[in-house]
């Protein structure tokens, strides 16, 4: 095989190679389009879309409040409960819709969002038990 040859084939298999991986994307893209109009969108598909959508809606996030984040944070101060990824939810949510920035924004919309499980907890006779020995409290005392 000459040298011409050679760099047709390396640039021809590049070429493929580029187009299987736009053809899958696509292909990727179209199911996930197909899934969010059925209404059956994952929580990995929707934050795909998300991320395929910011630069062509000319959104340029620089903080993002999750809800894995905070409730790694209730995780880490309370013991698990099965009923604080929804509580954890609903509050990421009234916080980014009630939102007001004034300063280290992510780690106070965390902590906002983290007072408000608390307190949902507490309207939801959740008994919410803290990881942190409490040496001025009674063993019994649960925080809510």
């Amino acid at each position: 095989m000459n040298d011409q040859s050679w760099i047709a084939a390396v640039t021809l298999r590049q070429r493929l190679r580029l187009w299987r991986i736009r053809v899958r994307s696509l292909l990727q893209r179209l199911r996930r389009g197909l899934l969010y109009g059925l209404g059956r969108l994952s929580k990995e598909d929707a934050q795909l879309i998300f991320v395929d959508c910011q630069s062509l809606a000319g959104w340029h996030p620089l903080l993002i409040l999750s809800d894995d984040d905070v409730l790694k944070e209730i995780n880490e101060a309370f013991e698990d409960d099965p009923s604080l990824a929804a509580l954890v939810s609903a509050a990421c949510a009234r916080v980014s819709h009630k939102w007001e920035s004034a300063g280290d924004e992510l780690y106070e919309a965390r902590r906002w969002a983290r007072n408000l499980v608390e307190d949902y907890a507490r309207d939801n006779d959740i008994a919410l038990l803290s990881r942190e020995s409490n040496s001025g409290q009674d063993d019994d005392e649960q925080l809510a």
